[in-house]
């Protein structure tokens, strides 16, 4: 019986938020291997452009690419299955549906115990050359799924993989403002409910001195507001606004919003652009990618000066407009067809990879 297959009730109601395609042996594995060299790419891409903590952030994509390759390795299929079998949304984000990560990280989460009933990777190899040299087909194949196991469930308890939400990161930084306030680096992810998008945001801000240590829980009002960015985010330039005027002692400064998707390959709708390139070439795909940032461009003054004593914010920030950027990742012959635009038809920079894995 599959490890979760007390969650099938709980998995159709999430299911059930939209259209999904159930992807099988050998197309999850020709599907996964597109999806982690595109990531690879725009990682690439991202790294160049020094966006380091956007780069760690796609890291994180692979590791869970590499996690879903083992866990949909064709070794399990039929009864021996981990799980259900790969879902994707084939028409919003192109992406393995959030039910694939819940479960990916409830066997991240179940590996050490797992891994412990397996035993070391000595014992499970030295079991299948021993049924190797008897000729055992029953055994060997018993061996080949142990081992299998053993490599997935190894591999996920050594790396990060995504999850729905997580706040990543809070760091103190050495500046401080002309106001004399510490600043500080928030990192925090999640998965947009409905259209299935990864986001990654990053914010600069200042807090005000004098005040309990800056944590991860340590004011409910702005931990609230992080976690509804899953339920989307129209206006990034709005959202900047919302914080600085609901969380008293918090100036945000930046504001950035890096929108992963869509995916888009064989077995996604492609929309009237891009379906006829991509069906004339069935082994490439598209990896969308957006990147948005609001900056504080001045502060105002208001109030008087007993909402200063009374701890209350006497400044506001003025926020620039949305810059948005939009990018896409393909082949170099997919690039020259697609001429500068995207599926909208709107301009945007399109990267193309050529056959010795260079990247113009």
């Amino acid at each position: 019986m599959p490890i979760n297959a007390g969650l099938t009730p709980i998995l159709e109601v999430i299911n059930a938020e939209g259209n999904i395609r159930t992807l099988e042996s050998p197309d999850s594995g020709n599907y996964l291997s597109r999806l982690k060299s595109r990531f690879e790419n725009l990682r690439q891409i991202i790294k160049a452009e020094n966006r380091e903590s956007a780069a760690n952030f796609l890291e994180i994509m692979i590791n869970t690419v590499n996690g879903f390759a083992l866990k949909y390795n064709p070794v399990f299929d039929g009864l021996d299955k981990i799980d259900f079998p790969l879902t994707i949304d084939p028409n919003i984000s192109g992406l393995p549906t959030t039910k694939d990560v819940i479960l990916l990280e409830q066997n991240r989460e179940s590996a050490k115990t797992i891994l412990e009933q397996i035993g070391s990777r000595e014992d499970v190899i030295g079991k299948l050359r021993k049924a190797i040299l008897r000729d055992d087909t029953p055994a060997i194949r018993d061996g080949q799924f142990v081992l299998a196991k053993y490599n997935f469930f190894n591999a996920l308890s050594e790396i990060e993989v995504l999850t729905p939400y997580s706040v990543k990161k809070i760091n103190k930084t050495i500046n401080r403002d002309k106001t004399g306030r510490d600043s500080f680096e928030m990192e925090w992810s999640c998965i947009e409910r409905g259209s299935g998008f990864p986001i990654y945001y990053r914010m600069l801000l200042t807090r005000d001195n004098g005040l309990p240590e800056f944590s991860i829980g340590s004011n409910p009002r702005l931990e609230m507001m992080l976690y509804q960015t899953q339920l989307g985010i129209s206006d990034l330039s709005s959202f900047a606004f919302l914080i600085d005027n609901e969380v008293e002692e918090i100036h945000p400064k930046l504001l950035e919003r890096y929108k992963i998707g869509p995916f888009m390959n064989r077995h996604t709708a492609n929309g009237k652009r891009f379906t006829p390139i991509l069906t004339e070439a069935p082994d490439s795909s598209i990896l969308g990618f957006t990147i948005e940032r609001v900056v504080s461009t001045r502060v105002s003054n208001y109030g008087n000066f007993w909402d200063a004593i009374r701890g209350k914010k006497t400044e506001r920030e003025q926020f620039s407009p949305v810059d948005s950027e939009k990018k896409l990742v393909t082949s170099y012959r997919v690039k020259q067809r697609i001429s500068g635009k995207d599926e909208d038809g709107q301009p945007c920079k399109v990267y193309g990879v050529t056959n010795g894995g260079d990247i113009v």
